[in-house]
């Protein structure tokens, strides 16, 4: 008997050990979950919320009656936000962001809202009204295009709330500078429906509430992406108005990208200007690599070979991880200077990501082909289609080799 308690013992101990020494994070995991299972009951007071007026969200998220107030505004549902997560859960992890100050007006209504970092920008915000207990939830999902998620037992639609809770939501929206790609509104009778928003109309909106530099490079860099070029040189003119001047990575960035809009309007001298304005404010990065080989292919097309090549030879310096050896080959390879071509292609392959091996072997064949090495010219365009089988331009220049050996 004496022997099997002080094994029991032995075990309690051992097991106290463990909880006291697990990692922070695993430990603050589960005091978290522990907290959440303990408030199951249901909240009948909502008036511990008026003791947090101008305190911060981080106080009012450790109320012992916190988690039992937003189980009480989200009806149950799991994997709808994030996987493996309740709405509960997800309004809680956001309102561990960096605070807000809670408001609170007409001593009833009740206004909390926090943020995750940039890096992962979900957000959330909460909505009460003390006397009437009802409330609703808004949160995003973090994605670079967000959904916003409304949540509410009480209210059944957007419209049902008052009028105050809809103000502060496109104030805070506005606020947050969040543009929607989607809204979906969740209620005791289940899931609504999900109302889709075009990216450039909701950006536009922003804009026209909130002129922003960051608001006007997402709005550039999307017309740019759906090749509104002439239109996007606009919104890049703004970006470069309004970024502050200490913001030197955003601006250069912005006149990289005004600089490829400009040259595709065949307007080379002012790309070559603010390809110079990008290279001076950010000289080295990966990027800046990227823009001296831009700059190489305007100085190519106004027949400056010689500064050309002198910006090529910058690429490869300025960034050993940038594809430069491949720019340069393919500057060589226009000039019809292939063995040096040929060259800079073998560099490329020794350094290269698997990525880019299709596109490095496709141009050897290509030049070999010109050399009239067929044989070798093949051998290079079976390699890049075992990396890349469905490559329509590998198949076509293998089939167009093919036919030419055969011809001989």
């Amino acid at each position: 008997m004496i022997k099997a308690n002080k094994t029991a013992i032995l075990l309690i101990a051992l097991a106290l050990w463990q909880v006291n020494n697990l990692p922070p994070s695993i430990a603050a995991k589960k005091q978290a979950n522990s907290e959440r299972s303990h408030h199951k009951k249901t909240l009948s007071d909502w008036n511990f919320l008026t003791k947090y007026g101008g305190r911060s969200t981080n106080e009012l998220i450790r109320d012992k009656s916190f988690v039992s107030l937003l189980k009480a505004i989200a009806p149950e549902h799991n994997n709808l936000v994030e996987s493996g997560s309740s709405l509960v859960d997800s309004a809680f992890d956001r309102m561990g962001g960096p605070p807000d100050s809670i408001k609170i007006i007409e001593n009833r209504y009740v206004i909390v809202s926090a943020s995750m970092n940039n890096f992962a920008p979900a957000k959330c915000l909460l909505l009460c009204d003390i006397a009437g207990k009802k409330g609703l939830i808004a949160l995003t999902d973090g994605e670079e295009w967000p959904s916003l998620y409304l949540i509410s037992k009480q209210y059944d639609a957007i419209a049902d709330c008052p009028q105050l809770f809809q103000a502060e939501l496109n104030d805070w929206l506005n606020r947050e500078r969040v543009p929607l790609l989607s809204r979906v509104y969740v209620s005791k009778k289940g899931v609504g429906k999900r109302e889709e928003f075009d990216k450039l109309n909701s950006l536009s909106k922003l804009i026209e509430r909130q002129p922003d530099y960051k608001l006007y490079e997402r709005r550039a860099d999307l017309l740019a992406e759906s090749g509104k070029l002439r239109e996007s040189i606009k919104d890049y003119d703004k970006v470069i108005e309004l970024c502050p001047a200490d913001n030197k990575l955003t601006l250069s960035r912005a006149y990289a990208a005004r600089a490829t809009a400009l040259k595709a309007d065949n307007k080379l001298q002012e790309a070559l200007s603010d390809l110079d304005q990008a290279i001076k404010l950010n000289p080295c990065t990966y990027e800046a690599a990227s823009y001296f080989a831009r700059r190489g292919m305007i100085y190519e097309l106004l027949n400056d070979k010689e500064r050309a090549l002198s910006d090529f030879d910058a690429a490869i310096k300025a960034n050993k991880g940038y594809p430069g050896y491949l720019q340069r080959a393919l500057f060589f390879h226009r000039l019809n200077q292939n063995d040096k071509a040929m060259e800079d292609l073998n560099e490329e392959l020794k350094k290269c990501g698997s990525y880019l091996k299709p596109k490095i072997l496709r141009t050897k064949a290509e030049i070999l082909v010109c050399q009239d090495k067929l044989n070798e010219g093949l051998q290079a365009i079976d390699q890049a289609i075992k990396l890349e089988p469905s490559s329509k331009e590998a198949l076509l220049l293998e089939k167009q080799i093919k036919k030419r050996l055969n011809s001989k």
